[in-house]
């Protein structure tokens, strides 16, 4: 049984023996990215176990529908959450910010430009193949 455990700083942990062993997932999210950036905000488990979802830092997101045996990048945009489908597990729902919200350093402040910050909705039926 694979089981997948999110640490608080965000490391990616998957065990294929119920818990027994533990191997960390960073190398094998990093594999066919350009992205070092491997830290997880968020994972979203599908009704069938297998179709896993990942919301990472630096608009990193990767998805696995084979319990972790393989990771696909997916699009890279500043997730913010995900939504799976309770029958479908290859269906989503994904919520994001415009580069309009993103901070911008004006002075000694952080801000975030509200006047073009707004959210974008995506959908995808194939897990995150396409969007």
């Amino acid at each position: 049984h694979n089981v997948f455990v999110l640490s608080e700083k965000g490391v990616l942990y998957r065990s294929t023996d119920g818990g027994a062993t533990w191997t960390n997932q960073a190398r094998f999210l990093a594999s066919g990215s350009a992205s070092r950036s491997t830290k997880i905000k968020s994972m979203h488990i599908s009704s069938n176990h297998n179709t896993v979802f990942f919301i990472g830092h630096d608009s990193n997101n990767w998805v696995t529908i084979d319990g972790g045996d393989s990771y696909i990048k997916t699009m890279d945009v500043d997730l913010i959450d995900v939504r799976l489908h309770p029958t479908q597990p290859e269906w989503f729902l994904a919520s994001g910010n415009s580069a309009g919200c993103r901070k911008t350093n004006r002075g000694d402040d952080d801000n975030i430009d509200e006047k073009f910050c707004f959210r974008k909705l995506y959908v995808t039926k194939n897990a995150g193949r396409t969007f």
